[in-house]
Order: C-alpha cells, then structure tokens, then sequence
C-alpha cells in the first residue's frame, strides 16, 4: 500500500455556545478545537458511535458524565467534576456527558469518525432532544 502525506483546511461551526474548528485527517480520525463560552454549556448528551477524548488546553470547566450503565438502569447517577487546563474527558460511545465553562474554555478533541448518532437529552438553546433515550435501544 502506498502513503501519502498532505495539506487540508479546517472548518468552523458556530454552536450556541461557542464554536467548534474541525478537522479531518484520516479515514477514521478527526480532531476539533472546541471553545465553550463562560457560562454556557454544552447539551446534555451522548454518541451512537463515537468515541473521543475532549483535552481542555485552557480555562476551567465542570463536566457531567455516567458510565454505559446509566443507559440501561434508571438508578445510576451521574458523575460532576471540576476539570482545570492540562486534564481531560474520555468519552466511550453510548456514555451520557455535559460541559459546563466556568471561564472561557478551549478543548483539543480528538474521536474516530465512525458514522451514528448524536442523541441530546437536555439542551439549553431548543435544539431537538430526546428524553428518553432507553426508548432508543433495541
């Protein structure tokens, strides 16, 4: 097989809450910068399919999350912890997250490319959701 090495060019999204560059370099790799304004949030959420890892590179931000389990008992409760520049968030497909900036917040995010959903649960600026999501699996 054959390599190559080449240029592209990003592209960027403006969110409700921000905005997101993207990235993509490979078949299966994306990467994002992702900038939170302070006090908004992202939507409550989770991935079909994709996997990631969101690198806060500055600022401070509280992130939300619950393992699988939460997808399929009723009583799991979700995780809140404080994350400062220098840590970061790994988000397996199907895994309920949110995030919250306290300050202006920048986050490197990297994720496979693999084609589903994103299913919200919450959203603060009237996007679609659904509240329901164990309704989904099947």
């Amino acid at each position: 097989m054959d390599k190559a090495a080449w240029v592209g060019n990003s592209t960027k999204y403006e969110k409700p809450w921000g905005y997101e560059i993207v990235w993509s370099a490979m078949q299966n790799l994306q990467g994002k910068e992702v900038f939170i304004r302070e006090g908004a949030r992202t939507s409550l959420k989770y991935h079909t399919n994709k996997d990631e890892v969101l690198y806060l590179m500055s600022g401070r931000a509280v992130v939300e999350f619950a393992d699988e389990e939460w997808f399929r008992y009723a009583d799991v409760n979700i995780k809140k912890e404080v994350l400062e520049a220098g840590q970061y968030l790994a988000v397996q497909s199907s895994c309920l997250y949110r995030i919250t900036a306290e300050t202006n917040c920048v986050f490197l995010e990297i994720s496979n490319r693999i084609s589903g959903k994103t299913i919200r649960i919450e959203d603060d600026y009237g996007r679609p959701t659904d509240p329901d999501p164990k309704k989904l699996r099947s």
